[in-house]
């Protein structure tokens, strides 16, 4: 249910991205580029490394560009979703990302209530579901990732969630241990 891993032609502009670059006209479409951009660095943060530094300091300095211009809108934000409509705890969990899933958990546990762009900014879903009706305890679950799915329980992720073919992450590990933690 998840994206491919990056490749050293992600680093290197395509033509095609050449291109397109070329064909911004207007504010609007350079905004929209660069968001896109970002998008991608943000999954490539989590999908090639444990780096919960670089993520952190990512989406700090997203919420910094955003407070200081005044928008409620940031260009990056701990929600965003692959071109799979998978989320970037999804890939942590896929992954088996620890340090990246429990500072995404963590840093939500510090959200100031009335702070509607740092909600924006870093609030996650440890519920949220892609396409297919996967969520992070069930990807966490198939790949036997312990130490993310644990994280995950604690967080109070519905971890007897049904994905669309009706499979709860018990129903989809082949880990005695993890469908250990799942009984209990």
């Amino acid at each position: 249910p998840l994206s491919r891993a990056p490749t050293e032609a992600d680093d290197h502009p395509t033509p095609s991205a050449a291109q397109a670059e070329a064909r911004i006209k207007d504010a609007a479409q350079r905004d929209a580029h660069a968001r896109e951009q970002l998008r991608q660095e943000m999954v490539r943060l989590v999908v090639s490394g444990d780096d919960a530094e670089a993520l952190a300091a990512r989406l700090d300095q997203a919420y910094i560009e955003s407070m200081k211009a005044g928008d409620t809108n940031p260009r990056a934000y701990a929600e965003m979703r692959d071109e799979r409509g998978t989320t970037l705890l999804m890939l942590a969990a896929w992954h088996g990302r620890e340090a990246t899933a429990a500072w995404l958990l963590e840093r939500q546990g510090d959200i100031d209530a009335d702070d509607k762009l740092e909600r924006r900014v870093y609030r996650v879903n440890p519920n949220a579901r892609d396409q297919k009706g996967w969520t992070p305890c069930a990807i966490a679950a198939f790949h036997g990732h312990k130490g993310v799915l644990k994280l995950l329980i604690d967080a109070g992720a519905d971890f007897h969630a049904p994905n669309a073919y009706k499979l709860a992450p018990i129903d989809l590990t082949t880990d005695e241990d993890v469908r250990a933690m799942l009984e209990e």
